[in-house]
């Protein structure tokens, strides 16, 4: 009888099992593509089942065809990951590229592959990882289109201040013009259209600054009609001609809290894109407002919404229509159809961002070639009323002879500010600069009755000027103008002891109505400057 000693032998069994165990669980449960192939044999001796996941393609399919994953690689990038897949055998390399899933996706891979050498050194395996890090390229896209935007807004901000300055002295000159014009005068209605042109630059100004900035919102009681009309107003002259207008708005809503500035900017990224789905094409653009009931039999919109009454804005087109992969990522940030150039991919997202704050939702249907409609629910405010934003025949406080000093280093401005406080009735003296301004009121503190002072001059700014000015007179109505600014608001400056705060460009109307109100609140002897005792002119405004 024959006996031999196997025990090593099984422990030698046992413990290539364990490790076999150890390194399938280690490779079947991480996220990570891990292979194995036989560059001699072209085979793919191991795959890891994280294949399938991130490739969208079976383990067994490419164990039959080993060169199957380079043929889901993105035309793009496949030249450039072969080249680099024949160094392999030298060092092995180290790749990102795009793949496309059979279901029409497409995902960004971090592939790395490593020669293993035998005794000969004769490279007889190739290893490898490959990652799915689709999600942190869109982050880094993220990021790098933040920064892009980042630097947008500090140059729109700078823009903004000197663009301001222009539209304020046509303005301005627009303006005076027109009150030296008889009511019937041939020129009247082309300097209105003069006014006309150029707040609807300064309202584009505002846009800007307003998504630059990110401002917070000023939500007040509305009337959704006037907000949605002015909108509509610029869209006109800008839309093709041969998109046809189709605007039904109501005129017996209910009052919404909102704020005007970002309804405005949701009119206009709505029907830009409507417009832009039915270029190269006649087509219809349709816009609506109606009151509408929410209940909880209505799924689509009752699990976005509280049950009860609504303002509904919708936005239609005729245009090319969108697909449901599609329709699943519009609010995404930075998420477009568009080409490069054409769009940033933020315009639905800033849509979406607006009504969740304002409490509401936005919701949309579509189909390709049959056109989109977006559903936008403003909740109902029972229990304010709105103020109208009609600005017609208002009256322009005129002043009682006194004496203002009016500083800014911009000469048009500092001219047109001039003439049209002469043009109120008050004593104006105009000065470009901030340092000679405040030595002219040191050298006779009670020289002026009020002071205006831009905020961003060259030698002094506005906000020290003004300063320095209080702590010679304490009692000195201040007015700071400004044509861009990150972070004064009213609340700032009033706590600095400035009266009040305009933004530019001005108009006789917005001037007149800040130079009132700042010497209104003056004590003059124990009593307040009366306004009643004030002329005032009834001009329209622009």
């Amino acid at each position: 009888i024959l006996a031999n000693d196997i025990t090593e032998q099984r422990e030698n069994v046992l413990a290539l099992r364990e490790s076999e165990e150890r390194f399938r669980q280690l490779a079947e449960n991480i996220n990570e593509v891990f292979w194995v192939s036989d560059p001699t044999k072209c085979e793919v001796l191991y795959i890891s089942p994280a294949y399938e996941a991130i490739w969208g393609r079976s383990c067994e399919s490419l164990r039959r065809c080993p060169l199957s994953w380079a043929e889901a690689i993105h035309p793009d990038d496949r030249d450039r990951v072969m080249a680099a897949t024949k160094r392999q055998a030298a060092g092995g390399y180290h790749e990102s590229y795009r793949i496309l899933r059979p279901d029409g996706t497409m995902r960004w891979v971090r592939d790395r592959a490593f020669p293993i050498k035998d005794a000969e050194g004769r490279v007889y395996r190739i290893v490898g990882t490959a990652e799915d890090i689709t999600e942190r390229r869109s982050l880094e896209e993220q990021f790098r289109q933040a920064q892009k935007l980042e630097a947008i807004g500090t140059l729109a901000g700078g823009i903004a201040h000197d663009f301001n300055n222009i539209l304020g002295a046509i303005i301005g000159y627009a303006e005076l013009t027109k009150m030296e014009l008889k009511e019937n005068a041939t020129a009247h209605p082309y300097v209105d259209m003069v006014l006309q042109g150029a707040n609807r630059a300064a309202a584009l100004v505002r846009q800007i600054l307003a998504f630059s900035r990110h401002q917070d919102q000023q939500r007040v009681p509305l009337q959704l009609r006037e907000a949605v009309e002015e909108p509509l107003q610029l869209l006109r002259a800008t839309i093709p001609a041969m998109i046809e207008f189709d605007v039904a708005l109501a005129s017996d809503l209910p009052v919404v809290r909102a704020d005007p500035t970002q309804v405005h900017q949701i009119v206009m990224n709505l029907c830009t894109n409507a417009a832009h789905a039915m270029r190269d094409r006649p087509g219809r653009l349709g816009v609506k407002l109606e009151t509408f009931l929410v209940d909880a039999q209505q799924p689509e919109i009752g699990a976005a919404l509280k049950p009860g009454r609504y303002v509904r804005l919708t936005v239609s087109d005729t245009g090319c229509g969108m697909q449901r992969r599609t329709i699943e990522r519009i609010f995404e940030p930075f998420f477009t159809t568009k080409e490069p150039g054409e769009g940033t991919g933020l315009g639905l997202s800033v849509v979406h961002g607006i009504m969740q704050s304002h409490e509401g939702a936005v919701t949309v249907r579509s189909q390709p070639g049959k056109g989109s409609v977006f559903y936008l629910y403003f909740p109902v405010d029972n229990t304010t009323v709105a103020e109208s934003r009609v600005t017609e025949n208002r009256m322009v406080p005129h002043g009682a002879g006194e004496r203002v000093l009016f500083v800014e280093d911009e000469l048009p401005i500092a001219s047109v500010g001039e003439s049209i406080l002469e043009a109120l009735n008050y004593r104006t003296t105009s000065m470009t600069d901030a340092v000679e301004a405040l030595e002219c009121v040191r050298a006779n503190p009670l020289a002026f009755d009020l002071v205006i002072t831009d905020l961003s001059m060259p030698r002094m700014i506005g906000t020290d000027l003004a300063a320095q000015l209080l702590a010679i007179r304490p009692d000195l109505p201040i007015v700071l103008t400004t044509g861009y600014t990150t972070t004064l608001t009213a609340d700032t400056v009033h706590a600095m002891g400035i009266r009040q705060l305009l933004l530019k460009p001005f108009s006789l109307q917005s001037l007149g109505v800040a130079v009132r109100d700042a010497l209104c609140a003056r004590v003059d002897g124990g009593q307040p400057h009366d306004p009643a005792k004030q002329n005032t002119t009834s001009v329209d405004s622009p």
